[in-house]
């Protein structure tokens, strides 16, 4: 997803004031969290991604016709990650670089594929650490 991203609409109650919004998550996948409730995904390396996702979400870059095993790795890595922060938005949890990778270790450990996160029987399971984490902070 080099030139290219993907955009990420959430509620912008969610996103809140922070000391960083610009954050690193696992495979080398950059994002940027504004308070206005738009999320830009993009990740390190060549290549890019087109899709036109649900509920108003973006992508865009390259024709991402390089079809190695690398990209295909950057590909599912910015669409985890893009899955993690829409499984906080319908659970309406703060979406911060904590509470996503929070997510992002419940889906692995469970054996979700990325399409599974999103479904509405799974979505208890994968956000149960952040739940936590914001039951803690309160």
């Amino acid at each position: 997803v080099g030139r290219g991203g993907v955009v990420v609409r959430v509620r912008c109650a969610l996103v809140k004031r922070a000391r960083k919004h610009f954050v690193e998550f696992p495979g080398g996948v950059k994002a940027v969290l504004g308070v206005n409730g738009y999320i830009w995904l993009a990740c390190e390396g060549g290549g890019g991604v087109e899709e036109k996702g649900e509920g108003g979400d973006e992508a865009m870059g390259d024709d991402g016709e390089d079809g190695t095993e690398e990209e295909e790795n950057r590909r599912r890595a910015v669409f985890r990650i893009r899955a993690a922060i829409e499984a906080l938005d319908k659970a309406f949890i703060q979406i911060s670089e904590e509470t996503v990778t929070d997510v992002l270790r419940e889906s692995i450990q469970n054996g979700f594929a990325v399409a599974d996160m999103l479904r509405p029987e799974n979505l208890d399971t994968v956000t149960a650490s952040a739940r936590a984490r914001r039951a803690m902070a309160l």
